[in-house]
């Protein structure tokens, strides 16, 4: 009875150590296990503000190809006003040449801004530097600075 007291006594012990060898053994394996599963949540983390990342730059890619294409229309507009500005600058210039050459040949009394008199002289050309006139004396070139304002708003200038 003692040979099996003392064989219940080895297997009791043994019993108890291989347990508590497997209980270490599932501590430590589980513990392996939560690192682990802290180290993929980290990485599902960094996966998810990456994958955000991505997300606001396709979203910033989108408004940018919706601000290149206003843009563009901007674009267009500015250069149909251009050219549009440049039609009318050309109409008037046309224009301006039309009414000035219609003045020609026509006798005015001339009294220039500095104070000089010539009376009544004859229009001979009108340009955009100022007016060619003929008197008694001859033909004298008068500067647009010289001009009274009534004779600057006549030609257009």
């Amino acid at each position: 009875m003692k040979n099996f007291i003392a064989l219940l006594l080895f297997l009791g012990a043994f019993a108890g150590w291989y347990l508590h060898n497997e209980k270490k053994q599932t501590a430590e394996s589980l513990h392996e296990s939560l690192q682990q599963l802290a180290e993929a949540e980290k990485t599902i983390t960094n996966q998810r503000s990456e994958f955000q990342r991505y997300s606001t730059v396709g979203a910033l890619k989108q408004q940018m190809a919706g601000k290149q294409a206003e843009f563009k229309e901007v674009n267009d507009k500015l250069k149909s006003l251009r050219d549009q500005t440049e039609a009318v600058v050309k109409d008037q210039q046309k224009q301006r040449g039309i009414i000035r050459q219609a003045q020609v040949g026509k006798s005015i009394n001339l009294t220039l801004v500095s104070g000089r008199i010539f009376g009544q002289v004859r229009i001979m050309k009108v340009d955009d530097a100022g007016i060619s006139v003929a008197n008694a004396t001859g033909i004298v070139k008068v500067p647009l600075t010289e001009l009274p304002p009534d004779l600057k708003r006549m030609f257009l200038f």
